[in-house]
């Protein structure tokens, strides 16, 4: 499969919106940890389903494309986004439906937290590394 700049930013639309809507529910008190655990999960498939393909178009990406400055770029964007993978990995080991019920503001805090450094990324991304993917032939238009 032969992903698009409107694939892949369709699925970071999708991400914001599940990381917005998360973060809203857990300042609704109404929202159960049932919920919460619930949306994380969906979160989580959508983020798992959406790295799948940036790896598949990173590892296919001839960096002969870069030059200067843009190779170190490229370099801390990987490596920015590893750091951020072991930290997504480890918040969602460390929360789950009953760990939300037993420590609801420590989720809070955890969440808003990693999540902001999600929805940062999927910025960042979408504004740079995508630009260059698509310049370069590493991803078509549509």
């Amino acid at each position: 499969m032969h992903a698009s700049y409107k694939q892949l930013i369709t699925e970071h639309e999708a991400i914001e919106a599940a990381a917005n809507g998360l973060l809203a529910d857990i300042a609704n008190a109404k929202t159960t940890s049932a919920q919460l655990a619930q949306q994380l999960d969906n979160l989580a498939v959508a983020v798992q389903e959406h790295v799948a393909v940036e790896v598949r178009i990173v590892s296919a990406f001839d960096k002969t494309h870069l030059a200067g400055p843009w190779i170190e770029a490229w370099q801390e964007g990987l490596g920015a986004s590893e750091c951020l993978k072991a930290d997504w990995t480890r918040f969602l080991g460390a929360w789950d439906e009953a760990d939300i019920c037993d420590n609801r503001a420590g989720f809070d805090a955890d969440a808003h937290a990693i999540l902001g450094r999600l929805k940062n990324r999927v910025q960042l991304k979408t504004s740079a590394f995508y630009a260059t993917a698509l310049q370069t032939g590493a991803i078509t238009l549509r």
